[in-house]
């Protein structure tokens, strides 16, 4: 995992001349366009396990409809861990499974499903311009949502939070601050 990691910041060096930061008032957070992307391909991967989870946890109360919509949701997932890419790059990256979200977002059904499980903030955090542009203060309070429900699904290693392995983990902590202050401020955050 270490080495991954390692492979990630090398790349990141290499191919990223661009940043990215968020800014609310007092609270920012800056990193490379690359640890961007991978930030929020592991907020896709960590949603879609917290979906399986609260599908598996909630499968007896479940009438009819529901399992008709969990059936679904999970139809998208399987098709979104299926995308693939021709491009190295992503595939090293992991972003293939952020392209195939991202195609998904195209369709209203899978954002009603998102709504449906309480985790639109995802779509909120990825479906935006990656500089200058703006998060709204509800935007902010959905990826705040989101986060409360999927950080625990970026822990690598539980034993040890500093771990390499938990980047994603720390970089969520952080970039929640951002968010949080514009839900108290009630304040945009902006790219950069």
């Amino acid at each position: 995992m270490y080495l991954k990691y390692l492979l990630k910041e090398i790349l990141c060096k290499i191919y990223s001349i661009m940043g990215m930061d968020l800014i609310c008032d007092q609270e920012h957070w800056s990193d490379c366009y690359s640890n961007w992307s991978n930030l929020r391909s592991a907020c896709v991967k960590a949603t879609f396990e917290y979906i399986k989870q609260f599908i598996e946890n909630n499968t007896i109360q479940t009438n009819k409809e529901e399992r008709r919509l969990q059936k679904k949701i999970m139809a998208y997932i399987d098709k979104i861990n299926a995308y693939k890419s021709d491009d190295e790059l992503f595939i090293v990256m992991n972003l293939h499974l952020f392209n195939g979200f991202l195609e998904e977002c195209k369709n209203i059904e899978f954002i009603d499903l998102l709504i449906k499980f309480g985790v639109l903030g995802i779509y909120t955090l990825c479906y935006k311009r990656d500089c200058e542009g703006y998060y709204s203060v509800g935007n902010a309070y959905d990826i705040c949502d989101l986060f409360s429900l999927i950080k625990d699904f970026t822990l690598d290693n539980k034993d040890d939070i500093d771990a390499s392995e938990n980047i994603i983990y720390r970089n969520i902590n952080q970039i929640e601050k951002v968010f949080q202050e514009s839900v108290r401020l009630k304040r945009i955050v902006t790219i950069f």
